[in-house]
């Protein structure tokens, strides 16, 4: 939207650079009522280093564990957008992805210099 528009909105403008949800944010958006503990093993194994604190994390989450796998395998299939995670009809998310292709490739792809046939 920024390069559309006329004005440069300097000292106006905030650019937000989004990343798509990632498995934690997954979970909470289709299992809401479910609290899945927050710490990973990554936060272990940076800040503490004990086999102890790694084996007490895996049984933290060993009652979550088809959550995460669905949640994984969902996340596998359709990928990250919002767009598509939050919508439940599964035609819409096809629709969607389509026409997102589609735009990426009629459009970001062929403003590269040298691409010029898209087939």
């Amino acid at each position: 939207m920024h390069q559309l528009t006329a004005e440069s909105l300097a000292g106006r403008v905030d650019l937000l650079y989004l990343r798509e949800f990632n498995l934690h944010e997954m979970v909470r958006i289709h299992h809401s009522s479910v609290k899945i503990p927050a710490n990973t093993a990554f936060d272990i194994i940076f800040n503490s280093l004990h086999f102890s604190d790694l084996q007490a994390l895996h049984d933290e989450l060993r009652p979550f564990n088809k959550i995460l796998d669905d949640s994984l395998n969902l996340f596998l299939i359709w990928g990250g957008l919002p767009e598509v995670l939050l919508e439940p009809d599964e035609n819409y998310r096809l629709k969607y992805l389509s026409d997102y292709l589609q735009t990426y490739l009629e459009k970001d792809v062929r403003t590269i210099d040298s691409i010029t046939d898209l087939t």
